[in-house]
């Protein structure tokens, strides 16, 4: 988004996003002096010989709008690996629509693509973080996915008195094992012939899981 003064925005959240982002995108910096519900104030961190600052206020009149844009004064080496450029909230957007296309794609492949399209070059931590952020967002937190377990025990046997399910913890509380048995296949399993088999495949994620089947 292109800001100037008078530039009209939904809410203060939004106004902050789109000045951080405005600052980002022209590789330049700044520092908050003022964000709260009704006003966000970027300024230069060399604000004693700069006279750049970029407000952006809510008013009963006209609602959340710019009110001051200065540019930088300072010498634009003082911006050189600046931050800002670097933070979730400004990458996230570049590479939110790859990610979901392609849940698999690696930090490797988020980091070119950042230094191809936007001339951004990012730490490989960074562009791992943007990965699971944005998995996050499509799927949830993994880890408190284990804390429904109980709940849905519960459903899984309300639905069918003859159903079995059966849950183990540590001795902290953390999760070890579930086990689901329909009562479908009970019954189904007293005409089948003498025979057993076990497979198993190892889950995918940042958990140690493996799904076996009897």
């Amino acid at each position: 988004m292109d800001l100037q003064v008078g530039t009209t925005l939904n809410n203060i959240t939004e106004a902050k996003l789109a000045i951080k982002t405005f600052v980002a995108n022209a590789a330049e910096s700044g520092k908050a002096t003022h964000s709260d519900k009704k006003r966000f104030n970027i300024v230069c961190k060399q604000q004693r010989t700069c006279s750049f600052r970029i407000r952006a206020i809510d008013s009963k009149k006209k609602g959340v709008s710019i009110t001051h844009m200065e540019s930088h004064s300072c010498s634009s080496g003082s911006h050189f690996g600046a931050l800002n450029t670097r933070s979730l909230e400004y990458l996230i957007p570049h590479h939110q629509a790859a990610v979901r296309d392609n849940p698999k794609i690696s930090a490797k492949q988020i980091q070119s693509s950042e230094r191809r399209q936007y001339y951004n070059k990012i730490p490989y931590l960074q562009a791992y973080r943007v990965k699971q952020a944005v998995l996050a967002e499509m799927w949830g937190d993994e880890s408190e996915s284990f804390a429904l377990f109980p709940d849905y025990i519960t459903r899984f046997k309300a639905a069918d008195s003859a159903n079995r399910a059966y849950l183990s913890t540590l001795a902290n509380g953390t999760f070890e094992a579930a086990f689901f048995c329909p009562a479908s296949l009970r019954k189904a399993a007293g005409n089948l012939r003498g025979f057993c088999a076990i497979d198993g495949t190892h889950t995918k994620s940042k958990f140690v899981g493996l799904v076996l089947l009897l």
